[in-house]
């Protein structure tokens, strides 16, 4: 895939894919260092991705551009994207039952690669798509 992903929205689908399609390569590959699951051991980082990082926990379903704030940087090149991504439980694990749907919202933050060559995920809040949990932020 390409790795030089020059607009959030792009990034976010790119990215979305390769959770999807099992290649933490391309994961690993569009990270900035500035992100928390970034990590030098690439070996120790794909297999967390494996365990930690929902490859071996769900199916990804669908994908939900929500609100992308190409057009609106925060500061130093940042850029932001909103979506809705819908997994499925692969095995009962005590907080799903295998086969049961979650809808979880992300607000994806992305700097520039040092390069210049595009933007890389420097992290984001992830909220539940349950009425009465909207605001709850689940990876902190």
């Amino acid at each position: 895939g390409e790795r030089n992903v020059s607009e959030a929205s792009a990034l976010v689908r790119a990215r979305y894919s390769a959770f999807a399609y099992r290649i933490p390569g391309f994961i690993m590959a569009t990270t900035h260092p500035d992100n928390r699951d970034w990590d030098e051991d690439r070996v120790r980082w794909a297999k967390s991705l494996d365990r930690v990082g929902m490859f071996d926990s769900f199916t990804f379903v669908g994908l939900e551009l929500l609100d992308v704030g190409d057009a609106k940087p925060t500061g130093a090149g940042e850029q932001v994207a909103r979506f809705r991504a819908t997994l499925e439980a692969r095995k009962d694990d005590g907080a799903v039952t295998e086969g049961q749907r979650l809808a979880v919202v992300e607000t994806s933050r992305f700097l520039p690669n040092e390069d210049g060559s595009g933007l890389l995920y420097s992290g984001g809040d992830v909220t539940a798509d349950v009425e009465g949990l909207e605001s709850t932020v689940l990876n902190q």
